[in-house]
């Protein structure tokens, strides 16, 4: 078997569809687990990044609009205190680094901290506390990056081989264990990876097969 193309393409691919990214998570869970029991698997991986903490305040609108504040001034405090405002960009020569403003990295999502941050009051004309606005803020883990394919949501769970290693024989001792995997009503899975490219490579020379056959009888 001779691959084509970048050698970074993942060489094993098991896509799972579907509407709610925490059912496709649990799904490709599972595949990842049968992946990384094969004895020549190499970095099984998924192509959604890890989940991040998302802070979601819980604005007083009366308050807000009594000091004179908006939604992207509460916002720029809660990026103080948390993973930082951008104010600038120092250059050295062909380097160009990002200034950030922002709290201590010890000190930073606590919401006791955010809670004390100063926001700058155009109506009162001094600064006034970030808790005074808010009533609360809520925490949840969510997801960065959600792919889709045919516009709909999927994610895919993608392993290599060791070096050496014959993909056939890792595809075919997984092939029944995560095709076993029970999918939900509205979720369905498929192969991508060298599988795929092989079934499109057929299905291409099954095309020219017969008008190629009947002219050689024709010759």
């Amino acid at each position: 078997m001779f691959s084509k193309g970048s050698s970074m393409a993942p060489v094993i691919e098991a896509r799972f569809y579907g509407d709610d990214p925490l059912v496709l998570r649990q799904l490709a869970d599972q595949a990842r687990q049968i992946m990384e029991q094969d004895p020549i698997h190499n970095c099984v991986r998924l192509d959604w990044n890890d989940r991040v903490l998302v802070f979601r305040p819980q604005i007083r609108k009366d308050i807000m609009q009594s000091l004179g504040l908006t939604r992207p001034l509460i916002n720029q405090a809660i990026l103080t205190g948390t993973s930082g405002l951008p104010v600038g960009t120092f250059r050295d020569k062909n380097k160009s680094l990002s200034i950030i403003f922002g709290l201590l990295p010890e000190e930073r999502n606590k919401i006791e901290n955010l809670q004390s941050l100063p926001v700058w009051s155009p109506s009162a004309g001094r600064s006034v506390t970030l808790g005074s606005v808010i009533s609360g803020l809520e925490m949840s883990y969510e997801d960065e990056v959600i792919m889709r394919r045919d516009r709909r949501r999927v994610l895919t769970v993608m392993s290599d081989v060791v070096l050496g290693g014959n993909v056939g024989e890792m595809q075919e001792r997984i092939r029944a264990k995560v095709e076993a995997i029970p999918l939900p009503l509205g979720y369905r899975f498929e192969w991508g990876g060298e599988d795929e490219s092989q079934k499109n490579a057929m299905d291409g020379m099954s095309v020219l097969f017969m008008p190629c056959l009947l002219l050689m009888f024709t010759i």
